[in-house]
C-alpha cells in the first residue's frame, strides 16, 4: 500500500466538464488538479464557460453593455438636473435624477462586480495536490465505476487491458 494512501482523502475521476481525462474529487467537490496521461496540472473549475453563474449576464459581452448603459444613465441623470434646474422645478430635482443616478450608478456597480469576478484568474491552487494518478490509481478508478454500475464488465476488463498496456504492467497469472 501506497504511504499517501491512509491520509489522502479523495479519488481520480473522469473529469465532469471533459477538458481533461481526469479530475481530482475531494469527496465533497470537484478541484482543480487534473491530469492527462502522465502530465498533471491544475484547471481550475472557474475557468468553465457557467463556472460562474448569473442572473443578470449572460456573458462578458452582456456586462460590456450594461455597464456602458449604466454609464449612460448616470451621463442623463447629470443633464436632467441641469435641465430641471434651469426651469426651478424643485420637487422634480431632486427625485428624477436621484432614481436615475441610482439605477445607473447599481448597473455599473453590478457590471463591474462580473467583468472582475470574471476576468479573476484562479490559477493558484488552494488545495495540495492530490496524489499522482498511476496504474493502481486509475484501475481503482475503473473499480469504482464498475460497483457503481456506470461500466460493464466487458467494457471494464477492456479498459483493465488498455491500461495495462499504457504502464507497461503485465496481466495477472
Amino acid at each position: 500500500m501506497e504511504p499517501w494512501a491512509e491520509i489522502v482523502r479523495g479519488r481520480w475521476e473522469l473529469d465532469p466538464l471533459g477538458r481533461h481525462e481526469f479530475r481530482w474529487h475531494d469527496n465533497s467537490n470537484w478541484t482543480g488538479w487534473v491530469t492527462d496521461g502522465a502530465r498533471q496540472s491544475f484547471d481550475p473549475l472557474a475557468s468553465a464557460p457557467d463556472a460562474i453563474p448569473s442572473k443578470a449576464f449572460k456573458c462578458r459581452r452582456d456586462a460590456l453593455t450594461r455597464l456602458l448603459g449604466g454609464i449612460g444613465l448616470i451621463l442623463l441623470g447629470i443633464v436632467v438636473t441641469v435641465v430641471l434646474a434651469a426651469s426651478s422645478e424643485l420637487s422634480l430635482i431632486v427625485t428624477l435624477p436621484v432614481g436615475i443616478f441610482l439605477w445607473g450608478g447599481i448597473e455599473v456597480a453590478r457590471s463591474i462586480r462580473y467583468l472582475t469576478r470574471k476576468l479573476q484568474p484562479a490559477t493558484v491552487p488552494s488545495t495540495p495536490a492530490p496524489p499522482r494518478l498511476d496504474f493502481r490509481a486509475e484501475l481503482k478508478v475503473l473499480d469504482h465505476r464498475l460497483h457503481h454500475g456506470k461500466l460493464s464488465q466487458t467494457s471494464y476488463e477492456l479498459a483493465a487491458i488498455k491500461l495495462r498496456r499504457k504502464y507497461n504492467v503485465p496481466a495477472p497469472e
